[in-house]
């Protein structure tokens, strides 16, 4: 009973899904924005649970020092995420292989934009839940091939139509839940670029490694990867600068000396990714998503 229960729940969801993608379709981008700001504006108001941990995070972060600092904070950071979510899904009609360049500022040094153009070398692009994240993959697709792992929705109808959405020849997502690793060292391995997002709690085999100087427990995929396949690793970011304008980042690959202590390894490789999400953050705090529980007991 429950499961049927469930399944029509989900039914619902993604006709309800279905149809918003569908009303999005026809707008144009500046009205799909002004929408989707409203929409956050009332989720924040709504989901008290979750823009409570939003402003939270920001406090224990050291970004706000007050309340009122806080909440401004918090909103806009719903309002970016509603904002992010249309501009993806709209994408196709802006960012297309002509056109991406003239709405995207590249920030990368000659050398490393060399080595995510070489179709024999494999990369693992790494960064976090800040500004245009499902955006910069779309961009870097017009490198070479990229695969990102992510996690999918919950409901499966949901799921599979925003991939359909998300998904093209030269992009494609990887389940955590599907043999991930396997699967991302067969796209190291094929010269292509494999995308992680690790900023967000792990609840298995996660490392405590400091965030914002708190403890948080951080998944070692990407340090692990880069020490079984030696595939450069490269912190990227991508600031949103305007309604479908963007500023795309990739830093150099991040330079380590094996210690021959494996553990000790990935525990500095990830303090520094998460040094370089932390300097991105304070930049553009209201491009970050604070609504997640980052900061919590490791289960």
């Amino acid at each position: 009973m429950a499961r049927h229960k469930t399944k029509i729940r989900y039914l619902i969801e993604y006709a309800c899904l279905k149809i918003t993608l569908r009303l999005f379709d026809f707008m144009s981008l500046e009205s799909a924005t002004r929408t989707a700001e409203r929409l956050a504006d009332l989720w924040y108001i709504l989901h008290t649970s979750r823009s409570r941990i939003a402003r939270k995070n920001i406090r224990q972060s050291g970004i706000a020092n007050n309340e009122e600092e806080a909440a401004r904070i918090a909103r806009a950071s719903f309002r970016h995420f509603a904002v992010l979510l249309v501009e993806t899904l709209k994408s196709a009609s802006f960012l297309t292989e002509n056109t991406w360049r003239e709405r995207t500022e590249l920030a990368i040094s000659p050398e490393t934009t060399a080595l995510l153009k070489d179709p024999k070398r494999g990369v693992i692009l790494i960064s976090g839940h800040i500004g245009s994240w499902e955006i910069a993959a779309q961009l870097l697709s017009y490198f070479k091939p990229i695969s990102a792992i992510a996690r999918g929705l919950n409901n499966p109808y949901a799921d599979k139509l925003m991939n359909e959405k998300r998904t093209h020849e030269q992009l494609s997502f990887i389940s955590k839940y599907d043999n991930a690793m396997s699967r991302a060292k067969s796209v190291i391995k094929s010269g292509h670029m494999l995308a992680i997002i690790s900023d967000q709690h792990a609840r298995k085999g996660g490392i405590m490694i400091d965030f914002f100087g708190k403890p948080a427990s951080t998944y070692p995929t990407a340090a692990l990867l880069h020490l079984a396949t030696g595939a450069p690793l490269c912190f990227v970011h991508c600031i949103r600068t305007g309604p479908g304008s963007y500023r795309l980042t990739v830093l150099d690959p991040i330079t380590h000396k094996r210690s021959g202590n494996n553990e000790s390894d990935i525990t500095t490789i990830l303090g520094k990714i998460n040094h370089e999400l932390e300097e991105i953050i304070r930049k553009c705090p209201e491009q970050y998503l604070w609504g997640h529980r980052r900061w919590r007991v490791q289960s």
